[in-house]
């Protein structure tokens, strides 16, 4: 939604549907290390429940890809 209307939905966290958008992912994470931020991402399974699979990430690699899953990724 903030990709298509702006600024009204400042509010929601950047979100990156895996591995579609992981090229953007790492060029958040790359900024953030560059400014000194500390940043943690919260990574789901796509369809998943009661909190199955979360994780907590501070680098892309973190992620575990060797499974044929998508994920949500927000910072």
């Amino acid at each position: 939604m903030h990709k298509l209307f702006g600024k009204p939905y400042n509010f929601f966290p950047k979100t990156y549907q895996l591995p579609t958008e992981l090229k953007d992912l790492k060029e958040d994470i790359l900024k953030h290390q560059k400014e000194n931020k500390k940043s943690f991402y919260i990574i789901k399974p796509e369809a998943s429940c009661q909190g199955k699979g979360i994780q907590l990430i501070r680098n892309w690699q973190e992620i575990d890809f060797t499974e044929e899953k998508r994920w949500v990724c927000q910072n």
